[in-house]
């Protein structure tokens, strides 16, 4: 799917949560009995700043990191979600954050979007973690 096809998913998605700040972290329920996840925001966009056009209504972007909530599980280094998908998150006041690591996911992010071949999510980011890690089955019987 392309990025605009999937902005056209996120503006029929649920109501917006309040709009998150820059440095926010927060706890997600891991689903299927997984651990929780942790996210951390590291930016935050407008839907029509990272399509070039106007979107109406516009969406808030947030630029994530990801980590699992226990022992030795990866970071994610970015994710980019429709700000509906943390509604169920729970602000958590120390989440973990690489800068670094977060600085070059956006980056290649950012490139991806200049050549169309990006896209953001719009379902919770604990079920986001643990597709990107194979650890649940990806919707098509997989």
């Amino acid at each position: 799917m392309t990025l605009r096809t999937l902005s056209l998913l996120a503006l029929l998605t649920a109501t917006p949560a309040a709009a998150q700040n820059i440095g926010d972290g927060f706890r997600c329920p891991g689903p299927e009995d997984l651990p929780d996840v942790l996210i951390t925001v590291g930016r935050t966009d407008m839907l029509s700043e990272l399509l070039g056009e106007p979107v109406e209504p516009d969406r808030t972007i947030l630029h994530v990191q990801m980590i699992g909530d226990g022992a030795d599980l990866p970071l994610v280094p970015h994710a980019p979600f429709d700000e509906a998908a943390v509604a169920g998150c729970i602000s958590e006041h120390e989440t973990p954050f690489d800068r670094v690591a977060f600085g070059e996911g956006l980056d290649e992010y950012r490139r991806a979007v200049r050549l169309d071949e990006a896209g953001l999510f719009n379902i919770p980011p604990a079920e986001a973690y643990w597709l990107t890690l194979g650890s649940l089955p990806d919707g098509d019987g997989s």
